[in-house]
């Protein structure tokens, strides 16, 4: 139902709501280089390109439901270019802080899901 209510807000403010499948093929062929810093690095550019691209519109929307629902979501894109600038900065207790009897944090993957 939020789906429906997002789609609505864009189209009445000239917007065209793209398929799923169009934005998954999209996402799959950005590589973007620079590994994972690369990554964090555009998606905080994009998401500050998203707000700034849609904060003025917001203004002249007469349905207030709509509007407000933008803002919010505008505010949660905020939040996320945050994460990933804190990210970019170095900062590892994004998620929380380990336990002090812990070993530091290495980044290893586990060579099997599950541990006995």
């Amino acid at each position: 139902m939020q789906l429906t209510w997002v789609a609505k807000a864009i189209e009445e403010l000239g917007g065209a709501v793209p398929d799923v499948a169009e934005l998954t093929a999209g996402a799959a062929g950005q590589a973007g280089g620079g590994g994972a810093r690369g990554h964090r690095r555009q998606t905080g550019s994009d998401a500050q390109a998203f707000v700034d691209r849609w904060r003025p519109k917001i203004d002249h929307m007469e349905n207030a439901r709509h509007a407000k629902m933008l803002r919010v979501i505008l505010g949660e894109v905020l939040e996320q270019k945050r994460f990933f600038e804190q990210a970019l900065a170095g900062r590892i207790d994004l998620l929380g802080q380990r336990e002090v009897h812990l070993e530091p944090a290495r980044g290893d993957v586990l060579p099997s899901r599950w541990i006995e």
